[in-house]
Order: structure tokens, then sequence, then C-alpha cells
């Protein structure tokens, strides 16, 4: 037999043994034994639809976010209505039921909305559409394969937890350095732009440029990557003017 104080932590009792006739030989001991058991059995069911939910969030919720965020941007109202209409046989479970209760406050009384689900499924399954109702978006981070909540105002893949405290970066940054770095790689009008940034920084930092000399250069170079990214200037001619 095994017992738990803490819920990751199990330890074996020492073997014992015991006259069950003696036990339960009246009527108060059985009838502990009885409600300590009907107690178990019940733990037991509710653990067990706990594990039923835990696997459908795995094998249908994950997927049917997954298939919303299938793309570069938040999902439009159709999109949801459409990847919905796929799941709905199977993306509900359980039931809910909303009412109302009164909450005393210092300025008042606060009537609130109360809501009882009778499974894990049930409540995720209104906490996702409350989300996507609010543009809210669960989305799966590309780089730790972590979950987290985006706001539709700010669309990434990337998520802003810590992955270094050293200089302190989250996957987001990382993602963000990657991605200039790649950027500078095959766009060479970001790498005119990467490599006249670096000569400016280094005279600022020399002190033969001064900050607001440095921020003037800033904008112009930004207005002149501008300009060639979209053809409006030779590429000799920005390499040349960029220095300046």
């Amino acid at each position: 037999m095994y017992i738990t104080e803490d819920l990751n932590e199990l330890r074996a009792l020492s073997d014992y043994e015991f006259d069950s006739k003696k036990v339960f030989s009246n009527y108060e001991n059985r009838k502990d034994a009885a409600d300590f058991t009907t107690c178990i059995e019940q733990m037991t069911n509710e653990f067990s639809t706990f594990i039923e939910d835990i696997i459908r969030v795995k094998k249908i919720f994950m997927p049917f976010v997954d298939e919303l965020c299938d793309h570069n941007s938040y999902p439009t109202t159709q999109k949801v209505i459409d990847t919905f209409q796929c799941y709905t046989s199977i993306v509900s479970s359980g039931s809910m039921c909303m009412g109302h209760t009164v909450i005393e406050t210092k300025k008042g009384p606060i009537l609130c909305e109360t809501y009882r689900f009778t499974s894990l499924g049930a409540f995720l399954y209104f906490e996702l559409f409350k989300c996507i109702e609010e543009k809210f978006m669960p989305v799966k981070c590309r780089n730790c394969g972590r979950w987290f909540i985006m706001k539709h105002t700010t669309f990434s893949h990337y998520c802003k937890r810590l992955v270094s405290s050293n200089p302190p970066k989250t996957c987001r940054d990382n993602a963000m350095s990657h991605n200039f770095k790649e950027k500078i790689k095959s766009d060479p009008v970001w790498e005119i732009y990467n490599r006249a940034y670096k000569q400016h920084y280094a005279r600022y930092m020399k002190k033969k440029m001064s900050k607001s000399q440095f921020a003037e250069w800033g904008d112009y170079a930004i207005e002149l990557r501008t300009k060639a990214a979209d053809g409006k200037l030779e590429m000799e001619e920005y390499q040349r003017l960029i220095k300046l």
C-alpha cells in the first residue's frame, strides 16, 4: 500500500496485519469502513473523469486551436465559424449551468453571473470561445512548444516567457533576432542597412557623432531603406547615400 503526503510524492507503508473479524465486529466500524469506501470510489470516479477530460483536450481542443492558428494573422469571424463547424459534433463535452449571485462589497451589492460545469471539457469549451469572442487567442509557441494567450492586436507565433535571465530574453526576442539575421542574409537592402548602422553606431560610441546626429541619420537611413525596398532607389545609389 502507498500513502501520499504531497501529490507528487509516494512512499510505501510498512507491512501490517489486522484482525478483520475484530475490526468489523461492531456497527460503528462497519459504517466507517463503508463511508471510507464510498469516499474512495467517488474520488476515483472524479479522477477518472479528469483524466478523460485531459485526453479529450489533447485529442480535440489542441487540433481545434491549431486549425485556427494555421496562418499569420488573427482568425476572421468566418474562419472561426468554419473551423467550429468542423468540430461542432465532438468539441463540446459535459454541461454548464449559468445563474446569478449577489456579492456584498464596500460600495454596495453587485450582481454577478455564476457558472457551474460538470466537467473540465465543458469549462475549457466555455473559456475557449469566451477568449475568441473577446479577441484573445490560444497559440502554441514555435520556440518552446508551450501555449500562451495572444491578443489580436499583436499577432505572434512566439510567447514572452523568459528563456534566459542573463541577459533577459524571451522566446519572442530570440525569434526576432533569428528572423532579423535571416533577413540580413537573404535581403541585400537590409544587409547594406545593417552594415551602415554598425558603422554609424561605432562613430556615435566613439563620440564622433552626437546623439541627435545619430538619431537624425537613423530616420534618414530608414527612409532610404524603404525606398530601396520599394524599387524607388537604385541599389548603387542607395549604398552610396546611406554611408553619408
